[in-house]
């Protein structure tokens, strides 16, 4: 009875953006895989895409996973006959700060003992062992113009004055998960069970052959009471 979002790795994830001029949902997701095809090193057909919300500025957020890992994290569930709600990208699960034009970027990140997981903005972001955060942050933001706004779990030491970037210590969470399920948005997250992952989709294609038989036995119903 309880509802299940699952948080995946973000190593396993690649979070990207697109902006194209569909409004109807399922021939956007259709077109997302060639639109971002010269990106990808992969098969665009072994990968799944899932779309997020539409920003302000027109466009989408995308997640991408291999279906073969998607259907690995989904196999313990399907044994034990649980249906989750959502798959949610780890850097998803962290605030996404506000644009301003005007002010450095505000990247929220969350620092675990031998992790850390970054969001960038409305759909970016990455983790990596915490003792390459500098270099990956480096990477992402070679001029450190992002202010950090660090979660930090309690009984994690965190030693920042090194950074070249500016940090904002905000303490006071039980553990990395208590970070998560506290700043989750699902709204501005992506969940990756859409298409043939969705369940809703997956009720639609088992009820959907049956409507026809259904409407004539309806019919026939209706005619049989009347004569």
């Amino acid at each position: 009875g309880c509802r299940i979002l699952v948080i995946v790795p973000a190593d396993q994830v690649r979070l990207e953006s697109v902006d194209l001029p569909i409004r109807n949902a399922a021939k956007l997701r259709k077109a997302v895989p060639y639109a971002l095809e010269d990106q990808l090193a992969e098969d665009v057909d072994t990968l799944h895409f899932a779309v997020g919300p539409r920003a302000a500025t027109g466009s989408h957020g995308v997640a991408v996973v291999g279906h073969e890992t998607l259907q690995e994290w989904l196999a313990p569930f399907a044994e034990r006959d649980l249906r989750p709600e959502a798959f949610i990208p780890e850097p998803l699960c962290l605030p996404a700060s506000e644009v301003d034009v005007d002010a450095a970027p505000q990247w929220n990140l969350l620092v675990e003992a031998e992790r850390a997981c970054v969001r960038t903005g409305a759909c970016g972001g990455f983790s990596c062992e915490r003792g390459d955060l500098a270099d990956y942050l480096l990477l992402a933001d070679p001029d450190a113009t992002a202010h950090l706004r660090v979660h930090l779990p309690d009984g994690v030491q965190a030693d920042f004055s090194e950074l070249r970037w500016q940090t904002e210590l905000l303490p006071g969470f039980r553990d990395g998960l208590d970070v998560r399920a506290d700043q989750l948005d699902l709204s501005r997250a992506i969940n990756l069970l859409q298409g043939p992952y969705s369940q809703a989709e997956n009720l639609a294609r088992y009820w959907r052959p049956w409507l026809i038989p259904a409407a004539l036995a309806a019919s026939y119903l209706i005619v049989s009471l009347l004569v």
